[in-house]
């Protein structure tokens, strides 16, 4: 089997090679990967073949490779190239290889070529035996004639055995040549008496489809279809080989059966046989038009480069190790300003970059050049992205990918592309600047939002979203999130979406909020389908609208007031016109009559009726917002005893017996500003109606209490937030039908009997009252089972007359210590520290729960007064939970409104003290802060 040897300074291309060879059945003796390499190899292998790379690193490329193996071996060379210098097409020509096999390769390409070049091979190693059989014979049978002639019969003998083994050799040779379809072989005989005329005497069959010729034996018809171009160097060629005997030249020849022209490679050598004093002329014809067409090829991809280097808007450039540039193609005026001539004019094209990239350069190629040759010959250096200096100053964002250039096992410089990314990095950062604002967007958007595929699966989530379900969903579907045809109902709308291509829009009510729901299709290249899931919690906005009605109604309601209040009060004026005379005569008359006078009853009589129509009066000032004077610091409790002393009151109670009163006074309720008069008047009308309700016998409630109020609450008023004493009276009577709780504060509006008991002004009386406290009423009825309503008096840090606590101060008073408040309202906030301030303690303040974790990461309290409901952000619980992780065991007390919630019971789970209602009492906060730090 005949071996070969690779030589390819890529191993990959090696490898290639190699496979193919061994799928052909042919033995790879061994492979070589640089021409000195190559050369100690054949020496060792004596190989068959070499097929041999025409460019490589080092100090001996392919061609000196090829010539130093072909001289001294005689090996046959096929050349493999990707692409080349045209120097070294044309050097390779001096080694007279027996073929190109251009790259990329092609199976059958190889197989040809590699079995034309054994075949020559074969064909010349007979041809060169078979002369020096024959020459060695004719000197062996010269010298024996000359010792003696009785050798004659032996040397006969030998030579028609010398004859008979060369016509043998003849014999396979010309069976081989017969049988050869890519070469032709050729013997030819000059004539004795013209040596220039040649003629025929043997010819390979396979001239016929080399050649195309007609009459293979004519010599002449050889040479009737040669190109034009290249018949007067044949000639000229040929007649040169008479003096030479050597005849290699390559030509076009015409091919009548392909219809195109062919290249041939004609190589020949001329022998005298002495004997006979004939001249021979030996040769091949090898057909080289895939080579020649590969050639052009090549020719063509070296002017296509150059056009694209020359061309292209990326610069394309070598520079050696000094950093020097060595070539750099047009576009670099276009990338930096400069003209290649410019570049090249650097000692150093760093200087062509910013500090940053220069520094980033010099390290990465640091690096690696330690590591080792072999590895950097295929390794190309990964892209750099850093800015270069334009000419003109401005900086240029530059992307550059370079790999090392190699001489043998040396480095000897560098080659790369650099591509002005400026508009790329443009759009980057405007994408980056996009991609942040939508993150900010998606991650602190109220509105809950979600990717969510077609099997209802969430891909990802905002925060608002995983608040919702209170668990982090992402990779969860609908059905492990929620009740199992909520889901499938959830899941039917998203797919309605996406089948229809459009937004699908409900909403829905859950656990008391409204939900807006938007499923909307999101464009994907990939097979599984998304959408986007928007979920909008318009509970404030349904609300609003509530309560814009409400304010309407109200608005309404107060206009009507005030109209019907102006009109009260002119009555009233003109009434106390006239009821003057009605108070004031009946008691100058009888300060005249006798005290026996029969007329003196009858004038008390008057007068009794002139103070109760003065009173009515008084009832329609109040009304119309002019008869009180808020300047009184009143405790509503004091009010509410002195009005339950009443004789007013004695006689309600002896009206109806049937009926149950019942106090629940808060002790050490706050003061408010008003009139005492106009809040006991309010009190004994709220608690008439009440008994006048329960004809049959029944209860009325009175209570009072000290209520904080942390966020607006709507009822019957909206009430704001803030500090109040409330006034509750409830009764279990008759209930106020829906249709007249709009109309039981209207003057003049009345359910009772006429003549019986009221005028109708009573209740309207108690609206001007509170509102001229600037208070809020709310009412809540059921027909059938009563009325409670309910007052709100905004209360007053101001004291009455008289001090009426019942402890000493310094019972209660601290020591130092400190104590850390936390309230959103700075109201509060100043209130409850002006008081712990006067109890001794050191107070600090924060306004959410987020500053007070961030206050305790570096400070350490005694006490927390932690506010339970603090909006936006964490409300207590929150707030107290993240503490203990930075304080376990921290004393906390429970400041809020009126209402406990479960919130509240949670966070005294954890460990917080009392619960302190607001508003804050002296007395009562100290109380808890010294019993909770005495814990």
């Amino acid at each position: 089997m005949p071996k070969i040897l690779i030589v390819d300074d890529e191993w990959l291309t090696r490898l290639e090679i190699e496979e193919m060879l061994t799928d052909l059945g042919y033995d790879v003796a061994g492979q070589a990967e640089t021409g000195a390499e190559a050369v100690v190899m054949a020496r060792e292998l004596n190989p068959d073949l070499v097929l041999m790379d025409v460019e490589m690193p080092g100090e001996m490329n392919g061609i000196d490779a090829a010539r130093e193996i072909k001289a001294e071996l005689g090996t046959p060379i096929v050349f493999v190239s990707g692409y080349g210098d045209p120097e070294y097409i044309e050097a390779a020509k001096e080694i007279a290889p027996f073929g190109y096999v251009m790259k990329p390769f092609d199976e059958r390409e190889i197989h040809a070529f590699v079995e034309i070049a054994l075949s020559k091979r074969e064909l010349e190693l007979n041809l060169e035996e078979a002369n020096d059989t024959l020459e060695r014979r004719v000197e062996s049978r010269t010298a024996e004639l000359a010792e003696a002639n009785k050798q004659l019969k032996e040397e006969n003998e030998a030579r028609k055995r010398t004859e008979e083994a060369l016509r043998e050799s003849e014999g396979h040779l010309r069976s081989l040549m017969e049988s050869a379809s890519n070469f032709s072989v050729y013997r030819l005989i000059a004539d004795s008496d013209d040596p220039s005329f040649l003629r025929v005497i043997f010819v390979s069959p396979s001239i016929m489809d080399i050649m195309g010729v007609s009459d293979p034996m004519r010599f002449e018809t050889w040479f009737e279809r040669i190109h034009p171009d290249d018949v007067e160097r044949i000639v000229r060629a040929n007649m040169e080989a008479f003096k030479t005997n050597r005849f290699d030249e390559i030509m076009r020849i015409y091919h009548p059966q392909k219809e195109k022209w062919i290249w041939i490679h004609a190589i020949s050598a001329g022998f005298k046989d002495q004997k006979h004093q004939r001249t021979y002329v030996n040769g091949i014809l090898i057909d080289v038009t895939r080579e020649k067409e590969a050639e052009k090829a090549l020719q063509e991809s070296e002017e296509k480069f150059r056009l694209i280097a020359e061309n292209s808007i990326d610069a394309i450039w070598q520079t050696d190790l000094n950093n020097k540039v060595t070539y750099i193609s047009p576009s670099s005026i276009n990338i930096g300003g400069y003209t290649p001539e410019e570049v090249m004019r650097f000692e150093n094209a760093l200087e062509l970059y910013d500090d940053e990239l220069r520094t980033l350069i010099m390290t990465e190629m640091g690096k690696l050049l330690q590591r080792p040759i072999e590895e950097l010959k295929h390794y190309v250096i990964p892209r750099i992205e850093g800015r270069g200096l334009h000419k003109d100053g401005h900086k240029v964002w530059l992307e550059i990918q370079a790999k090392f250039i190699f001489e043998g096992n040396m480095v000897v410089g560098v080659q790369g592309i650099s591509r002005d990314i400026s508009e790329r990095k443009k759009s980057e950062e405007a994408l980056r600047e996009s991609e942040e604002r939508y993150k900010k967007l998606f991650d602190t958007s109220p509105e809950a939002v979600a990717l969510v595929d077609e099997e209802g699966r969430f891909l990802t989530a905002n925060p608002s979203m995983k608040k919702r379900f209170e668990q982090d969903i992402e990779g969860k579907t609908w059905h492990e999130l929620m009740p199992k045809d909520l889901a499938e109902s959830r899941l039917a709308q998203a797919r309605q979406a996406l089948r229809n291509n459009e937004t699908v829009f409900f909403q829905d009510v859950r656990a008391g909020r409204y939900m807006e729901n938007f499923y909307v299709p999101v464009p994907a290249s990939g097979k599984k389908r998304t959408f986007q899931v928007i979920v909008r919690d318009i509970t404030s906005q349904k609300k609003a609208e509530k309560e814009r009605e409400n304010l309407e109604a109200q608005l309404q309601h107060a206009q009507k007031m005030e109209a019907i209040g102006t009109l009260a009060g002119g009555v009233a004026h003109d009434l106390n016109n006239i009821l003057g005379g009605l108070v004031s005569y009946p008691e100058l008359l009888l300060l005249q009559l006798p005290e026996d006078s029969p007329l003196r009853k009858s004038i008390l009589t008057i007068q009794k009726s002139g103070e109760k129509a003065a009173t009515v009066v008084q009832d329609l000032l109040t009304l119309a917002r002019r008869g009180v004077v808020v300047t009184e610091v009143v405790n509503l409790n004091d009010v509410i005893a002195e009005q339950l002393k009443s004789p007013e009151h004695e006689k309600l109670q002896s009206y109806h017996p049937g009926v149950h009163m019942d106090t629940h006074l808060e002790k050490d309720t706050l003061n408010i500003l008003g009139s005492s008069t106009h809040l006991s008047k309010t009190v004994m009308n709220l608690v008439s109606n009440a008994a006048e309700a329960m004809p049959e016998g029944g209860e009325i409630s009175i209570s009072t209490e000290n209520r904080y109020i942390d966020k607006p609450i709507g009822g019957y008023d909206n009430v704001k937030e803030g500090d109040y004493v409330v006034l509750i009276i409830s009764d279990t009577g008759t209930g106020i039908s829906p249709d007249d709780m709009e109309k039981i504060f209207e003057p003049f509006y009345t359910k009772k009997k006429m003549g019986k008991s009221g005028t109708g002004l009573g209740m309207a009386v108690v609206w001007g009252t509170v509102k001229d406290h600037n208070g809020y009423i709310d009412v809540q009825s059921t027909e059938g089972k009563g009325t409670t309503f309910t007052l709100y008096f905004p209360v007053t840090r101001e004291k009455l007359p008289e001090d009426k606590s019942h402890l000493a101060i310094g019972s209660y008073s601290g020591d130092g210590e400190s104590i850390l408040v936390i309230d959103d309202v700075e109201e509060q906030r100043n209130i409850a520290s002006g008081m712990l301030e006067e109890l001794g303690y050191s107070v600090e303040m924060v306004s959410s729960g987020e500053e007070a974790v961030e206050y305790l990461r570096t400070n350490k309290v005694d006490l927390l007064v932690l506010d339970m409901i603090m909006d936006p952000g964490m409300d207590g619980l929150d707030t107290y939970r993240k503490i203990l992780e930075l304080h376990p065991g921290q004393k906390a007390l429970i400041a809020s409104g009126f209402s406990e919630t479960e919130r509240l019971k949670g966070l005294q789970k954890l460990g917080a003290g009392a619960y302190i209602k607001k508003p804050f009492l002296l007395e009562k906060i100290g109380i808890a802060v010294k019993e909770e730090l005495e814990k």
